[in-house]
């Protein structure tokens, strides 16, 4: 203990610092705790700075203030704190096994989704699910959900059912995309009833129950994969679709289609949307009649996907955390439009929403962690040209590069393609966590193109032998 405490105060910055980082701060904390209820998170910037004021008290010697202004420079000096982070609380369990350890391991996963590091995010998750499995959080989450009491004994019984609730959602969350199992999937996840309130803010709880839904779109992915009968692979399509819907109509209708509101409300019903489109995904770039009814859902999906991006997605404060997982989902809705719209009878206002979303992008590549939509504008903006030109003669192929996966070659061939291998990569990168859209199917196509891919230096998965330090930069 005595080793961390040290090793952190050594970090501290000024008191200047810490009130300028706070002011900053305040926004992205209010969106964060409006998904995700932590106990012992700073909620407030005058928190932030009141409890840098008792640490004051204990011997603490700042480091100087151009640490994070000057002399070092501000990503090196996340990258420190991450470094010790991890190394002083997150590979000790003694630390890590309490309910604040927990909380600080969150903290540290969410400032790793903001840096791309994928490596620690997955290995986070991970460790987070084992030492909350040791520390007996799934059974008292179970326990709590049956009596809907808390243990009388237990001081801590809410904080631990409620950074549990916060494990599970995020789980599930990034396991939907990037494509890997859940590790709480044979938990059992503390859902509170979602109950309507005029007035009452409903986002976290709206927010948990996606994330149980996102598990039924990572089934439908892994029935694909394993080629297992279609007929089965569709009965998860239909059960997800099912729930998405019994969801929607526990809210008033105008609620959810309202572009206005809160961030969080927006950033919710956003991933409303983005689900039913993932969910949709398979069957609907099948070129077989018979899914024309998924077809039409997926591109619903995405239109109103995009609407609510349009609306929230350029007022988020800069810095904070999911904004790059953002833009990669609006990105997945729009190139997903333009390849499901039908090119006799291009609708204008599909051209209109995607270029809108293409302002969105140029609109936030100066903030920090939009290093995707600096990348994203001009890939969806020349992949919209390209698709437009097909009624009007234009070129038959063009390379677009495509964030996280490098340089990518669309070709247009008649028609339709004949059965064929959608995308190839290769096994390390066949993790399509930018999109759901990039994956590998083994027998899929779309109307009038195919893909070859050619990677570059823009690999999704950097492995840990080949970085210099533990956190990659944005």
């Amino acid at each position: 203990m005595s080793l961390a405490r040290s090793r952190l105060q050594s970090l501290l910055v000024s008191r200047e610092d810490v009130t300028r980082v706070a002011e900053y701060a305040q926004s992205w904390m209010t969106l964060y705790h409006g998904l995700y209820s932590l106990t012992y998170t700073f909620r407030t910037g005058f928190q932030l700075v009141a409890t840098y004021e008792r640490m004051q008290g204990t011997e603490v010697h700042p480091a100087p203030s151009d640490i994070v202004i000057g002399g070092l420079p501000r990503n090196d000096y996340v990258s420190q704190v991450c470094d010790v982070v991890e190394e002083v609380i997150v590979r000790k369990s003694i630390l890590a096994g309490t309910v604040e350890g927990l909380e600080t391991c969150m903290l540290l996963l969410m400032l790793a989704v903001g840096r791309n590091d994928l490596t620690i995010i997955c290995l986070t998750l991970k460790r987070l699910v084992a030492l909350a499995d040791l520390m007996g959080l799934p059974r008292a989450g179970n326990v709590q959900a049956t009596t809907q009491q808390p243990p009388k004994a237990d001081p801590y019984a809410q904080a631990k059912l409620q950074i549990w609730e916060a494990i599970c959602a995020t789980d599930r969350n990034f396991s939907m995309m990037l494509k890997l199992p859940a590790s709480t999937t044979s938990h059992f996840f503390p859902l509170h009833k979602l109950v309507w309130q005029e007035g009452h803010d409903i986002t976290q709880s709206y927010n948990y129950h996606l994330a149980r839904i996102c598990g039924m779109v990572t089934s439908i992915e892994k029935s694909y994969t394993n080629g297992e009968a279609e007929e089965e692979s569709y009965k998860w399509v239909i059960a997800t679709d099912n729930a998405l819907t019994n969801l929607a109509i526990l809210v008033p209708k105008a609620w959810s289609q309202s572009h206005t509101g809160k961030a969080t409300e927006m950033i919710v019903k956003f991933w409303h949307q983005y689900i039913k489109l993932r969910a949709h995904l398979r069957p609907a770039i099948n070129p077989d009649p018979k899914y024309q009814s998924n077809r039409n859902a997926a591109t619903e999906a995405c239109l109103e996907a995009l609407r609510m991006f349009c609306s929230f997605r350029t007022s988020l404060s800069s810095g904070f955390y999911y904004c790059r997982v953002l833009d990669i989902q609006g990105f997945t809705a729009a190139v997903l439009l333009l390849l499901l719209r039908d090119e006799k009878n291009v609708v204008q206002f599909y051209d209109d929403l995607i270029s809108r979303t293409i302002g969105c992008f140029k609109m936030v590549t100066a903030h920090t962690t939009s290093s995707f939509a600096r990348k994203a504008a001009p890939g969806l903006s020349k992949l919209q040209s390209f698709l437009g030109d097909d009624h009007k003669g234009g070129p038959s192929s063009t390379t677009v590069h495509i964030p996280l996966l490098g340089n990518v070659r669309i070709e247009k061939h008649g028609h339709l393609l004949s059965n064929r291998t959608l995308l190839s990569t290769p096994p390390v990168e066949n993790y399509s966590g930018s999109s759901g859209l990039l994956d590998s199917p083994s027998s899929s196509t779309l109307p009038d193109m195919s893909f070859s891919i050619d990677f570059e230096n823009d690999s999704p998965w950097t492995p840990p032998s080949s970085r210099a330090g533990g956190y990659g930069r944005d």
